[in-house]
């Protein structure tokens, strides 16, 4: 008889299934997490380009006003703004419906669709009217045109109010 017999020892681990299992778990929770990392990111370039957007309009905005408040004369004419201040003059025209700034011979596209710039008058007070087409909507900024003694004495006169 053969006393040698093989002498098999087991030891404890774990099967295929259990490691495929674990391996199946990992996966769907390392997806969860970089999808939820991928869409932060997301949210935050996309809140980043908002918020140039707006500054860029807000710079738009405030240089417009100011140049306008400065002004000693403006003419409106054919979606076209003449601003004279100081012996300089700004243009603000609209070409291929995009808002154009020109200062001498420097043209700036203001990268902001424009639909028209009028002149309008509004319970005896003018304004320069810049219809501004702002995310498919039409937009209107008014900017008062200040009266001087002038205009007012002028004003007097053409619409007979003497009378």
């Amino acid at each position: 008889m053969n006393n040698n017999q093989s002498h098999i020892t087991r030891l404890a681990a774990f099967s295929i299934l259990e490691v495929t299992i674990v391996i199946a778990m990992i996966a769907l929770l390392s997806a969860l997490f970089f999808g939820a990392l991928n869409r932060f990111g997301e949210q935050i370039h996309n809140e980043t380009l908002i918020k140039n957007e707006l500054n860029d309009w807000y710079v738009i905005r405030a240089n417009l006003w100011r140049e306008l408040d400065e002004a000693d004369s403006i003419l409106v004419k054919d979606n076209h703004a003449s601003i004279y201040s100081n012996a300089s003059k700004i243009d603000y025209s609209i070409v291929d419906n995009m808002l154009f700034r020109t200062i001498g011979e420097l043209k700036m596209d203001m990268k902001i669709e424009m639909n028209a710039i009028t002149l309008e008058e509004i319970k005896n007070h003018q304004f320069v009217a810049f219809n501004v087409a702002w995310k498919n909507e039409d937009m209107i900024l008014r900017f008062p045109i200040r009266s001087s003694v002038a205009s007012k004495v002028n004003y007097y006169f053409t619409n007979a109010q003497w009378q």
